[in-house]
């Protein structure tokens, strides 16, 4: 019987993978990555990379929990904030409250 990480917890049995499988898909996704000329890419950081993906794209901390398998919407937040970080210093928001360089410089020459 495959040693369960998950025994005791509310994980359906279902859901419960051994070590040994989860290895073996992260190497199919390693694999995968070469062959896609994806060189030097884990399937931990293909994962990180979609989560940011949809994060940076709007998605909510509970889709993200859904899509990375976070226990916590905690864990899954980390993507939120810093997805909400990046859009205050380069996105929308900043657009809307910066001053374009023609309209300062109009500004400055006029005092």
């Amino acid at each position: 019987m495959p040693s369960d990480a998950c025994q005791g917890t509310n994980v359906p049995a279902s859901a419960r993978v051994s070590a040994k499988v989860r290895k073996g898909v992260s190497n199919l996704i390693s694999d995968a990555a070469r062959e896609a000329k994806l060189e030097a890419r884990t399937a931990h950081g293909l994962r990180t990379a979609r989560l940011t993906r949809i994060a940076e794209a709007g998605g909510s901390a509970h889709a993200i929990k859904s899509w990375g398998g976070h226990k916590t919407l905690a864990e899954a937040a980390h993507y939120t904030q810093s997805a909400d970080a990046k859009r205050l210093v380069t996105g929308t928001e900043q657009e809307q409250n910066s001053v374009s360089l023609a309209e300062r410089d109009t500004k400055i020459g006029n005092n």
